[in-house]
């Protein structure tokens, strides 16, 4: 009988062990990936243009001076940014501006494929950041959308007419000076996602 018990401590002790190395583990992960959004029913994915999905073990951006920025599947794999709509790795979910048509293309990015908008909030509110230079100066571009509806280029009143219905979201927003910040956006987009809105018929 006691060892029985021992046993039973041993096996609580260690799969008590293995849920605090988890929770280490996912406090140390880098800022971009912490605000990035998985899309958790895959793991890694490229959407072509056609729309076939391919899931990949690993897909790594692969970026260099004298490289054309591009994805590598199963480490063999190439894939080009112009043959895809979307894609899943470890660190970000992204979309092409082929699929969030901006005023402005971009040829250039500094955390996803070129002209890649990188998912920072999921849900009823979405939000998409495109992280790009502009004369040698890193700058960032927001892109929103609500539900299933197209998504549009990030302005004050775009976001206001979204959240208007959900007070708690509004009130954070308004709070922060409508400023167009990565943590703002996507902590208005958060409050937004859990809470209740209110919409008048």
């Amino acid at each position: 009988m006691k060892q029985i018990t021992g046993i039973s401590v041993l096996i609580f002790s260690l799969f008590f062990q293995s849920c605090i190395t988890k929770r280490i583990a996912e406090n140390n992960l880098t800022a971009t990936e912490q605000e990035s959004v998985r899309n958790e029913s895959s793991n890694c994915f490229v959407e072509f243009a056609d729309g076939q999905i391919k899931n990949f073990s690993t897909l790594k951006l692969i970026k260099g001076i004298t490289t054309t920025p591009h994805l590598l599947g199963d480490g063999k794999f190439k894939i080009k940014a112009r043959d895809i709509r979307a894609y899943q790795n470890n660190n970000h979910y992204a979309i092409s501006q082929k699929v969030y048509n901006p005023k402005r293309l971009s040829y250039v990015a500094i955390e996803s494929l070129p002209g890649f908008a990188v998912q920072i909030a999921k849900g009823k509110l979405n939000i998409y950041v495109r992280k790009s230079y502009d004369s040698n100066k890193a700058i960032e571009e927001y892109f929103i959308q609500k539900g299933d509806d197209p998504i549009s280029e990030y302005s004050y009143e775009a976001m206001i007419e979204v959240i208007k219905d959900n007070p708690e979201a509004a009130d954070f927003f308004n709070s922060q000076k409508y400023k167009a910040a990565r943590p703002i956006l996507k902590g208005t987009a958060d409050l937004f996602n859990s809470g209740n809105s209110f919409t008048s018929k």
